[in-house]
């Protein structure tokens, strides 16, 4: 079988195209919803199932762009070496914050689904939403969830947080860049990280290293709260 002419270099094309003009709406009508990670998911699938194209081709033609996902997480560290006198002075702060935002999240996460009834199976593919998809995939695996819910369910909770934790910090009077930045990086992991750098180069600090130390918090805590968690379900 030959390759489809569209393969090579059509994902690329059509994820720099659609980017593009996502920017340009952006500019005529800012908004969040008008964001371009917003608004180029929404087109990128809508020309998939429009013209049938299989996202196996797609991914082949646009994965060179997935490779820049590591370095774009890398250059997060850039506003962390500016701020790094005001991490240091609010490490303990940081640190605390951190830790009782990932057991509250890890623990938030089975009640609320064991209590409503869901199966085990999808419990434990729940409980790791609130940190990097690579983690709650593996934290999944180990618990006995389904790794293809987990990065569902953890790619919905990083675009709900992007779309909506402005509104909710500002509704409950949160101003403190150092509050929002550990509220948004706790809770909405990579993503949070890029919408906390959108508030400011302080907030978007903290929100990258409280994603990064979330994900590796919870990483030990949730292995060990798994054994309780056996015993319920």
């Amino acid at each position: 079988m030959g390759i489809h002419p569209y393969t090579i270099g059509y994902g690329l094309i059509l994820t720099v195209s659609v980017y593009c003009i996502a920017v340009w709406v952006n500019g005529k009508i800012p908004s969040l919803l008008t964001s371009p990670m917003i608004l180029s998911i929404l087109m990128v699938g809508s020309v998939l199932i429009g013209f049938k194209f299989p996202y196996e081709d797609y991914y082949e033609g646009g994965k060179l762009i997935s490779w820049f996902l590591g370095p774009a997480v890398i250059s997060l560290a850039v506003p962390i070496k500016k701020n790094v006198a005001v991490l240091i002075k609010f490490k303990k702060a940081i640190f605390l914050g951190t830790f009782v935002g990932s057991l509250t999240a890890i623990l938030s996460n089975f009640w609320l689904f064991y209590a409503a009834g869901f199966p085990p199976s999808l419990v434990y593919s729940i409980v790791p939403k609130h940190v990097t998809t690579p983690i709650a995939m593996e934290l999944s695996k180990i618990m006995g969830g389904d790794p293809s819910i987990t990065v569902g369910i953890t790619f919905f909770t990083g675009i709900f947080g992007f779309l909506t934790v402005g509104y909710f910090l500002d509704r409950f009077s949160i101003k403190d860049p150092i509050s929002r930045g550990l509220v948004i990086g706790v809770s909405y992991h990579g993503l949070g990280a890029v919408r906390a750098m959108e508030e400011g180069e302080l907030t978007g600090a903290i929100g990258s290293i409280a994603f990064i130390i979330t994900g590796t918090i919870t990483s030990f805590l949730t292995p060990i709260l798994l054994i309780w968690f056996k015993t319920i379900l």
